[in-house]
C-alpha cells in the first residue's frame, strides 16, 4: 500500500475513533540484530514535528489516538512521550492492535482509553537486568529473584535471620551485589512512573486505591515479564477496568487493516530473512535498505532505516554468507 493509500486509511481510522491518529510501531522481525528495533527517546522531536504539522492553528486537539505496536524499549522513553503528546490534546487513547508491552504498556498506562480487541496484548512491566557470570549472559527478572526469597519463607518455612542472611548470600553469590542493587532501584523508578503516569488522567482522591492495584499487578503479581495480559484479564484482573475499552466491530476492522499494513507490508515482520535469495550465481555482494520502525500521520512520515550488506564468502572449505549494518537513520517523506 503506498503512501497516499495509507492517509486515506488513517482518515477512516480518524472517522472512527473520533481522534488524531498517530502511528508507532517498532520492529520485532528476526533476526533482532539487524531488523528489530525499541521504544526510544529519539522519536520525542520527530513526534513534536508530527503534531506541529497536524496543529494548522490548534493549541490542543481534542483527542489524540496512538496507534502503537512493539516489544517495548527504554525506560527513559515513556514518560517524555506521554507528556509531549498530553500537552496538545484534551484526551489521550492508546490504541493496541497487537503487542503493546514492557516500556509499550508504560505509555498506555498514561492513556484514558486502552482500546484493544481480542488480539492486543499489554505485558508486566517488572524489571529485567543482563549480566555476565564465566563469561556467559544470563538474564534476570526482579521477579526471580523476589520469588526465590519467598519461596525460601513461605514453602520452606525460613523464618529466623541467620537463615535469611544465608538465603541473601546464596543469591548473591550467583547474582553480583551491583546488578541485584541496579534491578531494585530499577524496580523502585517503574513502581514510581506506572504511578504518575495513572495519575496523568486518575486524578480523584478514590483513585489512589485503584492505582496501587494496577501498579501491583503489573510489577510483581503476574510473575513473568513474558506474559501477555488479554484485554479481560487487563479489565477485570490487572485493575483497569474501564480504561480499557473494547473495540466495535467497525474499529477493530480498521484496526486489523491498518496492522497488516505497518506489520506486515512496510515493516515485513512476518517474512523471514533469507539473504541468499539477494545474490544471484555471480553476485557476491549486494546492499538493501530495511525498514526497522515507522511513525506516520496524515502530514508526514518517518521510517528508521537500516541499510545491510550482504557478502558471500569463500574459502577453500566452505562458502558461507555475511550480513552487517552500514548505517541506519530515520528518513522523513512529507
Amino acid at each position: 500500500m503506498d503512501l497516499s493509500d495509507r492517509r486515506k486509511l488513517l482518515s477512516s481510522f480518524e472517522e472512527q475513533f473520533s481522534g488524531i491518529p498517530l502511528v508507532y510501531f517498532t520492529s520485532e522481525r528476526k533476526p533482532p540484530r539487524l531488523f528489530s528495533s525499541q521504544i526510544a527517546l529519539d522519536v520525542l522531536p520527530l513526534f513534536y514535528k508530527h503534531i506541529a504539522k497536524l496543529k494548522e492553528n490548534k493549541d490542543k486537539f481534542d483527542r489524540i489516538c496512538l496507534f502503537l505496536c512493539s516489544n517495548g524499549g527504554n525506560l527513559d522513553a515513556p514518560w517524555p512521550i506521554v507528556s509531549l503528546l498530553r500537552e496538545y490534546c484534551k484526551e489521550l487513547y492508546v490504541i493496541v492492535p497487537y503487542k503493546a508491552l514492557s516500556a509499550a504498556t508504560l505509555i498506555a498506562l498514561g492513556a484514558d482509553k486502552i482500546v484493544m480487541t481480542p488480539l492486543s496484548q499489554l505485558s508486566p512491566v517488572d524489571p529485567q537486568g543482563n549480566f555476565e557470570k564465566d563469561g556467559k549472559k544470563i538474564n534476570i527478572e526482579v521477579e526471580d529473584v523476589l520469588g526465590f526469597v519467598d519461596f525460601a519463607k513461605d514453602k520452606i518455612g525460613l523464618a529466623d535471620q541467620s537463615s535469611l542472611t544465608e538465603v541473601l548470600k546464596l543469591i548473591s553469590s550467583e547474582v553480583h551485589p551491583t546488578i541485584l542493587g541496579s534491578v531494585n532501584r530499577t524496580y523502585s523508578l517503574i513502581r514510581r512512573l506506572s504511578e504518575n503516569l495513572l495519575k496523568t488522567h486518575m486524578k480523584n482522591l478514590n483513585d489512589e486505591k485503584r492505582i496501587s492495584q494496577i501498579v501491583d499487578n503489573l510489577t510483581q503479581k503476574l510473575f513473568s515479564h513474558r506474559h501477555f495480559i488479554n484485554r479481560e484479564e487487563a479489565r477485570n484482573d490487572v485493575g483497569f477496568k474501564d480504561i480499557v475499552e473494547y473495540a466495535n466491530d467497525d474499529q477493530e476492522l480498521i484496526m486489523n487493516q491498518m496492522f497488516d499494513v505497518y506489520y506486515n507490508q512496510l515493516l515485513e515482520i512476518e517474512n523471514p530473512f533469507n539473504p541468499i535469495k539477494y545474490l544471484g550465481k555471480d553476485n557476491d555482494l549486494e546492499q538493501i535498505s530495511v525498514n526497522r520502525a515507522i511513525i506516520e500521520t496524515e502530514k508526514l512520515t518517518n521510517i528508521f532505516k537500516s541499510e545491510l550488506v550482504i557478502k558471500r564468502l569463500k574459502d577453500a572449505k566452505q562458502e558461507s554468507i555475511d550480513v552487517s549494518i552500514i548505517s541506519s537513520r530515520w528518513e522523513i517523506i512529507s
